[in-house]
């Protein structure tokens, strides 16, 4: 059953790195891990994805790049042509600083609306905040469990093993809607 998880809290994000690893080992399905600040190592710890952040940072750069180029150019060639001590119209060096700092502006709201898109932090949005402490000082991680296998022989091992590892608060969730 997909609506029984184990909430599990740790104080230190070392414990957490080496609680992973060793839950892992036991072939339990990790639903997510919660932390206040970024851990470095979590990522490859849950065998996560690298990001594609720097690809829709490329390619909004590339539109900001050639949208600056187009405009200049469309106001210096076609629209309102000036000449200015003797510079051709389509002078490109000075296009350049303008161009630079809307292929930046353009890849910054790239990423930013990426961001949001992929973590779904829409304007509404309820956030799912499972346990207030994980705001503050305190690093969740929710596992995944089938309710029909968890006996109460593997409810004690894997309480021992996640004491064993740091562990403080340990709780059985059978419906996580309910905690949201």
């Amino acid at each position: 059953m997909k609506d029984s998880y184990i909430s599990v809290m740790f104080e230190d994000e070392n414990e957490l790195l080496d609680s992973i690893a060793a839950v892992q080992k036991d072939g339990i399905k990790i639903y997510d891990v919660y932390t206040p600040f970024h851990v470095h190592g979590l990522g490859e710890a849950l065998k996560i994805k690298p990001t594609r952040i720097p690809i829709v940072a490329f390619i909004s750069g590339a539109i900001g790049t050639i949208s600056a180029l187009l405009f200049q150019s469309w106001i210096s060639v076609l629209d309102w042509p000036i000449n200015i001590g003797g510079k051709p119209f389509f002078a490109l060096p000075s296009f350049i600083p303008v161009t630079f700092e809307i292929t930046v502006l353009f890849s910054a709201f790239g990423m930013i609306g990426a961001f949001f898109y992929k973590s779904k932090l829409f304007p509404g949005n309820k956030p799912k905040i499972h346990n207030d402490q994980i705001t503050n000082d305190c690093f969740l991680m929710l596992l995944e469990f089938n309710k029909t296998e968890m006996t109460e022989d593997k409810k004690i091992a894997l309480e021992k093993l996640l004491y064993k590892h740091g562990a403080f608060d340990i709780e059985f969730v059978e419906n996580l809607k309910d905690k949201e």
